[in-house]
């Protein structure tokens, strides 16, 4: 099977030209990873109802492409994350994802829980799932992780050439959308939760992102 076919929506991502792809290269600096948030929100995990498991948007090409290359190289969509979208049970998780200033043009939220020996495929993301248009994402989408919970040895996560490791409950990972492959994985023995955020991104969120304060989620 060629690379063309195995991997559809990968190939679609590369000719875009956003990323080198060399595993030599070093990376941008637009991988933005940093404490952002401070606060105590464990409790309101203990409310997390798993929503939705897998894709199931079928009419979209992208979303297509992408459940078709998963599997084809023979991945378990059992093993993904699940997600929720924040609710009454979780006031502070959702006030904090609602204080990141993003376009609101169908931006997207979930929390994400990833268990012991769960991951998400190494891929590139076109946003599907949020129904934004595809030339818009090329352009200005983002797409962005609050971490809910502390980092522990054996959880795993790979963005472009970049291993992210030991972050604290606030931190945040943010990065040009379709740019960067990433990939994560938890071989630890604990449940790693965090904010999953899809949208555009303006000025606005680019000046909040490069500011040090760090804000306290009451």
């Amino acid at each position: 099977m060629s690379e063309t076919i195995k991997t559809p929506l990968f190939n679609f991502a590369k000719k875009q030209n956003l990323y080198h792809f060399d595993h030599d290269a070093p990376d941008d600096n637009d991988i933005i990873f940093k404490p952002k948030f401070t606060g105590d929100w464990q409790h309101e995990l203990e409310h997390f109802v798993t929503e939705q498991k897998a894709f199931v948007d079928m009419e979209n090409e992208y979303t297509k492409m992408q459940v078709q290359e998963w599997l084809n190289l023979g991945y378990d969509f059992h093993k993904f994350n699940g997600k929720m979208v924040p609710n009454e049970n979780t006031p502070m998780i959702k006030k904090m994802a609602e204080m990141v200033p993003f376009e609101k043009e169908k931006k997207q939220i979930f929390i994400t829980e990833q268990k012991s020996c769960h991951y998400i495929p190494y891929h590139l993301d076109i946003l599907a799932s949020s129904g934004l248009d595809a030339k818009k994402v090329i352009k200005n989408g983002y797409r962005m992780l609050i971490f809910l919970t502390d980092w522990w040895p054996g959880e795993f996560m790979i963005w472009g050439n970049t291993n992210i490791t030991g972050w604290k409950a606030g931190w945040i990972l943010a990065w040009p959308a379709l740019k960067y492959p990433h990939g994560t994985a938890n071989i630890s023995h604990h449940t790693g939760y965090r904010v999953r955020i899809s949208a555009l991104a303006g000025d606005t969120f680019h000046d909040w992102i490069k500011d040090p304060a760090i804000i306290e989620i009451k």
